[in-house]
């Protein structure tokens, strides 16, 4: 295993994801010369920038520096890269990110939080929880926490370290937690698993590397796996939600942990899956001795991940809502929170289906989802890694959505459609590029 204390220069291939950004501040912040490509300027690119870190936006490989200790690449990138290409046919030390993670997190106290979805709120939370109480941690986290304005929090004296454990090609099969949370399991990636059950089967490998007493499952999915540590709306939940209730645009919650009725109030956040990503930050603080008061405390001053349920824009009769739901079962769960929140009002949705795979995978269940807004607006599928796959489109996916409205629109019209809707909440959803029309949008609610 390289010693990662020897590494003083690295360049990373697809610096702008959120999560090889984070890895990039994270070495920048030790000393490292780091420097990087990604093919577009974005708001993380931006922030590498701003604190000093070269990125590159055309591939070349004469970007790479000569004495370069390791070069970290993402499998987001595709195989043709150029300066993948380039590196993986060369003598120079390449490692994936989840790699690099690994050799970070080894000697660490670490907690991984996994999940098909909840992970990045989950994971910040509990950052903000442990950081908040005293007890000093890193974190690498899939999303812009809204308190540090990033996506790392790294501390001098940090005795954990927590990471977004991402089951993607596998990836979180590379760390060695001492604690393992898994949010949600359903279908997902099907194109690296070709199964539900493969998929599964590397769950149950991850959650293996831990001791029972030290598995925090959600109890929906504990049927999959051995755990001491249930949490979530069972009954039969170690830790179980009993009530909840809105008061005042803030939602208290009880739990019974143990026998004993916890009750939080004043939390910031908004629906079931929130309730159940807050359930899991709040099981392993207590697991760590953190008291029961303090955790309240620490959460109502948590502001959430930018692209979760985040309300960037609101006057008191329109509100739009931007979220990075991209898995049907994800978009299910935030549209029923939304007509929630905002009863009786009228839903004009924008979706940027991610990826022609999952497309494939889930048009009905997507469909499904979407059906329940009163207009739904779809963008070009976002192909990220992949190419495209006759017959999967935008178009073909609007075929099965029964909304009032439904029609494939371009970027450059949505501004039009919402200056013509009379809805009065409006949503962003998917995990492409979809957010370049946040502001656009922001400004056409403002004229209007």
């Amino acid at each position: 295993m390289m010693d990662i204390n020897k590494i003083r220069s690295i360049y990373l291939i697809g610096i702008g994801g959120v999560g090889m950004s984070a890895i990039a501040q994270y070495f920048y912040a030790k000393g490292c010369a780091v420097s990087g490509y990604d093919k577009a300027h974005s708001s993380i690119t931006d922030i590498l920038e701003m604190k000093g870190i070269n990125v590159f936006y055309e591939e070349d490989v004469n970007h790479i520096p000569q004495n370069v200790d390791v070069i970290i690449y993402t499998p987001a990138i595709h195989l043709d890269n150029a300066e993948l290409n380039y590196a993986l046919h060369s003598t120079l030390p390449v490692m994936k990110r989840s790699q690099i993670l690994e050799l970070i997190t080894y000697h660490s106290f670490c907690i991984a939080v996994a999940g098909t979805h909840g992970k990045t709120t989950v994971t910040a939370m509990l950052a903000h929880i442990l950081n908040h109480c005293g007890v000093s941690a890193d974190a690498f986290v899939g999303g812009i926490c809204k308190n540090i304005n990033g996506n790392l929090y790294l501390k001098d004296d940090a005795k954990v370290v927590v990471v977004e454990a991402d089951e993607y090609d596998r990836s979180f099969l590379n760390l060695h937690p001492n604690i393992a949370v898994v949010n949600a399991v359903d279908p997902d990636h099907l194109d690296v698993y070709g199964s539900f059950e493969n998929m599964l089967e590397a769950y149950r490998e991850f959650v293996d590397k831990v001791y029972v007493s030290k598995r925090f499952i959600n109890c929906k999915y504990a049927k999959y796996f051995a755990a001491d540590n249930t949490y979530g709306f069972c009954d039969e939940a170690k830790l179980n939600v009993r009530d909840y209730e809105y008061v005042d645009g803030k939602l208290n919650v009880s739990l019974c942990y143990n026998s004993a009725e916890l009750k939080f109030s004043c939390m910031p956040f908004f629906g079931i899956y929130n309730i159940e990503n807050y359930t899991a930050a709040c099981g392993v603080a207590l697991s760590l001795g953190i008291d029961p008061k303090d955790i309240e405390v620490a959460m109502q001053s948590f502001e959430g991940v930018k692209r979760r349920f985040d309300i960037r824009y609101n006057d008191g009769k329109r509100v739009y809502i931007d979220d990075y739901a991209h898995h049907p079962v994800e978009m299910s769960h935030f549209i029923d929170t939304v007509k929630e929140v905002y009863k009786k009002s009228k839903i004009c949705a924008f979706f940027q289906p991610h990826l022609y795979s999952r497309t494939r995978d889930f048009m009905l269940p997507m469909a499904e989802a979407l059906s329940k807004c009163d207009e739904v607006y779809l963008l070009d599928i976002y192909p990220a890694r992949e190419l495209p796959i006759p017959g999967i489109t935008s178009s073909a996916l609007a075929q099965h959505i029964t909304s009032g409205i439904c029609e494939v629109v371009r970027k450059d019209q949505v501004a039009e459609r919402v200056k013509d809707s009379k809805a009065d909440v409006f949503l962003t959803i998917g995990a492409g590029d979809i957010d370049k029309s946040i502001d656009t949008i922001c400004e056409t609610l403002r004229v209007k």
